[in-house]
């Protein structure tokens, strides 16, 4: 957790942006707006990229000060920052790569080893960097962040060049790394899934002006599943979730390996009992934990499937209509169109 004090105010192109904050940050913060709004401005102010118009303490430590021509070196801060396109050297090995991230933090070499194995990179040590595609560039920057055990990570779109696939393990990756070392993220997506997926709260940056967004319910959530086979002739796939098995199209993916699933709550459905002899392919056995009553005359109902959670969004008459309560065992039936 680290306490933010900001009064920005930097002159853009065609507005200025603004920002009065004076709060504690902990978890992922997500930053959301239209092109062009100045998402990416706020990062490189808190970054120190933004030369005027800026004031900034974090955790009672001046970083900058433009009316008083105080600036806090970058590399000072801490700061692991992540671009939408991967930022390595080229001219060196993915090891020397990671060994310079390292240069200004104290890190026992089982934290290198665990960092390689979390993002998968074992086999790339020794490649050039030159010769990585654009989801293990991003892989060996973001891994490269993660050893410098940085007080804070700025992300700006660090996924948008990456396959639908490899998106979501990373995705579940980061989610688990920054759980791990309770260290604040400000995180840049278009993507409204994988702020809901990640981000605990959310700033909107509207035509400069950043405030904090009251539309986050941060309810979507992802399944994660393990591929157990491949019909090539149905183009599909099995995966198990937590001992159920569930139909979706062929992932082109090695069997065992990791799948996600978004769903949004307001298309998962309930049942008491599975549904015979229709043509829904996929429901999942779950036991409620929670019932919530949401705007709208609508109940947010929480469901375990063993290890994970999901979010069933359902008119509220219907909980009394289904005498549904907190341990009850149900079905969810998931959407077809989230698993193609």
């Amino acid at each position: 957790m680290v306490e933010i004090k900001a009064n920005i105010n930097v002159p853009l192109k065609n507005f200025n942006l603004k920002w009065e904050c004076d709060q504690q940050f902990k978890g992922v913060t997500g930053i959301t707006g239209h092109s062009g709004a100045g998402k990416s401005s706020l990062l490189q102010a808190i970054a120190g990229f933004q030369k005027k118009g800026v004031q900034l303490r974090v955790d009672g430590e001046s970083w900058q000060s433009s009316q008083k021509g105080l600036v806090l070196p970058s590399h000072k801060r801490r700061i692991a920052y992540i671009f939408q396109q991967p930022y390595i050297f080229p001219n060196l090995t993915v090891q020397e790569n990671l060994v310079y991230g390292m240069k200004r933090a104290k890190i026992h070499h089982s934290y290198f080893e665990n960092i390689v194995e979390i993002f998968e990179i074992k086999k790339l040590l020794e490649h050039p960097s030159s010769a990585l595609s654009g989801g293990e560039k991003q892989r060996v920057a973001l891994a490269r962040g993660a050893l410098t055990k940085p007080k804070m990570w700025l992300l700006d779109e660090p996924l948008s060049a990456v396959d639908e696939d490899k998106r979501w393990q990373l995705l579940h990756i980061l989610k688990d790394l920054f759980k791990e070392n309770d260290t604040p993220v400000f995180y840049v997506s278009h993507a409204k899934e994988e702020i809901n997926f990640l981000a605990s709260q959310v700033l909107e940056v509207k035509h400069g002006f950043v405030s904090q967004s009251k539309e986050h319910q941060g309810l979507n959530t992802t399944l994660k599943g393990r591929l157990l086979e491949v019909d090539q002739t149905l183009n599909q796939s099995k995966i198990d979730i937590d001992g159920h098995p569930m139909i979706l199209r062929d992932q082109a993916l090695p069997l065992g390996s990791s799948v996600c699933i978004r769903l949004d709550p307001k298309q998962v459905n309930l049942s008491l009992d599975k549904i015979i002899g229709s043509t829904i392919i996929n429901q999942l056995p779950c036991s409620i934990t929670q019932i919530k009553d949401e705007d709208g005359f609508k109940s947010l109902v929480t469901l375990s499937t063993g290890s994970q959670n999901i979010h069933s969004l359902i008119p509220r008459n219907m909980v009394s209509e289904l005498n549904l309560c907190e341990g009850m065992k149900v079905v969810a039936i998931l959407p077809n169109s989230a698993f193609t």
